[in-house]
């Protein structure tokens, strides 16, 4: 008898242990298109800032109706990530779960977060993929700044970069700049520096002076195809491809404009 109570209660410790596994943590949808960008996030108050590679995504729970528009479907999806620099705020290196909300019933428009066929929705990222995210705590849980549309997070073509974090000599601006335009480990083949440069922007928008800068190094050091692609990316901003030309603006102090 004693055995099978024990059997009983081991059961029953089971089904309460995946019920709780199963549970949808409480997190709410934004409203409307609510979000971050990229460049609106240094040093904002509470906002986190990591680069991580994808190792996961899973559907968490049923679709539900949205509490901002009753005509749209939303699901709840959880991320697998491994963060490799915490860049801005307290968040540790190492694995985490990040979630977000997708509208469903929206086809049309920006860039979609997600993982190409997570739970049968999501966008275009792929596991291994390697990203900037922006993230706040709701609840205790990392939750991105944006749903649905991928206003808050950016890809990271240039490598691994265990290295880079900001200092006091090296503002968190232009670290994040560096991700963007600075060979790491596993990079980079020409059609790789080629699509770094092709994935530029962002850093022009965080810090334009450092990102010629950075750009300018490209265009002098590569050769080819890459040097001419960066000096394509610098005339589109009147700057020289050389270093220290008269009308050069990036020569002074390479920090945020």
């Amino acid at each position: 008898m004693e055995r099978a109570n024990t059997s009983v209660l081991s059961l029953l410790g089971l089904v309460i242990l995946c019920a709780a596994c199963n549970r949808v943590p409480p997190v709410e949808e934004y409203p409307g298109l609510a979000g971050t960008l990229l460049q609106d996030s240094i040093d904002k108050k509470g906002l986190l800032i990591a680069v991580a590679s994808i190792e996961g995504c899973y559907a968490i729970g049923p679709p539900h109706t949205s509490r901002w528009d009753g005509n749209s479907p939303m699901q709840l999806f959880k991320l697998k990530l491994l963060i490799e620099n915490s860049l801005q705020g307290e968040l540790q290196t190492g694995e985490a779960d990040v979630f977000f909300y997708l509208n469903l019933r929206v086809s049309t428009g920006p860039a979609r977060l997600g993982v190409n066929g997570c739970g049968g929705y999501g966008g275009d990222w792929r596991i291994g993929d390697r990203k900037m995210f922006l993230l706040l705590r709701d609840g205790g849980l990392l939750r991105t700044v944006c749903d649905t549309f991928n206003t808050c997070v950016r890809p990271i073509l240039s490598g691994k970069h265990p290295d880079l974090e900001p200092t006091a000599s090296r503002p968190v601006d232009q670290v994040i700049v560096d991700f963007f335009l600075t060979r790491g480990a596993g990079c980079c083949t020409d059609q790789q520096l080629l699509d770094v440069i092709e994935q530029s922007g962002p850093a022009f928008l965080v810090s334009r002076n450092y990102a010629v800068h950075k750009m300018q190094d490209l265009a002098e050091h590569e050769t080819g195809l890459v040097r001419e692609r960066a000096c394509m990316v610098l005339a589109n901003y009147e700057h020289p491809c050389i270093r220290g030309l008269p009308d050069d603006k990036s020569t002074n102090h390479p920090g945020k404009q």
